[in-house]
């Protein structure tokens, strides 16, 4: 994962994993990614997407699946955590929009 320096206009850093970008402001957190060569993105209220990362925080990435809303969320790999955008939901699949990142948690 690497990590910005803070923003002079947010305050808040960016951070990146695999193909996945992450960025916050006041309100939003945005999520952006690559399917393809074609840039996605998806934006959630900063305090839905905070409370759903504490929650996997917490339970230390162990529950099955933590969704952070109906496009993005988490899948404990037993041993890897899959962050995924758009892989999973109903709604989505088989649109080419899917985009998952594994690593073990630390």
């Amino acid at each position: 994962m690497n990590a910005s320096p803070a923003s002079n206009q947010t305050g808040y850093r960016s951070f990146q994993l695999g193909s996945f970008s992450f960025s916050r402001d006041e309100y939003f957190a945005r999520l952006s990614w690559q399917v393809n060569g074609r840039k996605l993105s998806h934006t959630l209220s900063a305090d839905a997407f905070l409370r759903a990362m504490m929650r996997d925080v917490a339970w230390g990435f162990f529950y099955g699946w933590v969704n952070f809303d109906p496009v993005i969320g988490t899948r404990n790999r037993y041993g890897k955590v899959e962050f995924y955008a758009g892989a999973y939901p109903s709604g989505l699949q088989g649109q080419g929009p899917g985009q998952t990142h594994s690593r073990a948690p630390h």
